[in-house]
């Protein structure tokens, strides 16, 4: 008798463990982004306002995914406004970069409201470059490259 309930209760702390794991997989999947593919590490990003205009610098190593679309967006008494920007290398940032380590430098301006934050937002195509494949095995990566507080910006 007193081994029947031993054998009971390892089944149901078994049966405990395998259910929270499977319970708590999905959450991890869906709700973070831990298994999609990341387009890239961000490894610094710095910037300097002059004038009506904020120059945006970051260094960052690229993986495998395709650049599809940069965007910036301030922040202005809570809501988010597109701010426009342009390029301040010489090199052609706007298309897709090979892998490995780059530098971005544009020029988010003019400022036209006193923003407390710009935030750099991307789209990337991600997945198996094969034109066999379903649409499934590739899908866009919008991902949020940083976010910078501005300190030291006038009152506009």
């Amino acid at each position: 008798m007193r081994s029947d309930i031993r054998q009971g209760l390892k089944y149901s702390f078994v049966g405990f463990v395998a259910s929270t794991v499977f319970l708590i997989m999905p959450y991890i999947y869906i709700a973070t982004d831990y298994f999609s593919p990341q387009p890239y590490s961000v490894q610094s990003l710095n910037y300097e306002v002059s004038g009506d205009d904020v120059l945006l610098t970051a260094s960052f190593n690229k993986s495998s995914c395709e650049f599809r679309q940069l965007d910036i967006f301030g922040k202005y008494l809570g809501e988010w406004f597109l701010v426009p920007y342009t390029n301040t290398l010489t090199e052609d940032y706007t298309g897709d970069r090979i892998i490995g380590e780059h530098t971005m430098r544009i020029t988010a301006g003019p400022i036209t409201r006193a923003y407390t934050e710009l935030q750099i937002r991307t789209r990337h195509l991600c997945g198996e470059d094969d034109p066999t494949t379903v649409g499934d095995d590739r899908f866009l990566s919008d991902k949020i490259f940083g976010t910078v507080v501005l300190t030291n910006q006038k009152d506009t």
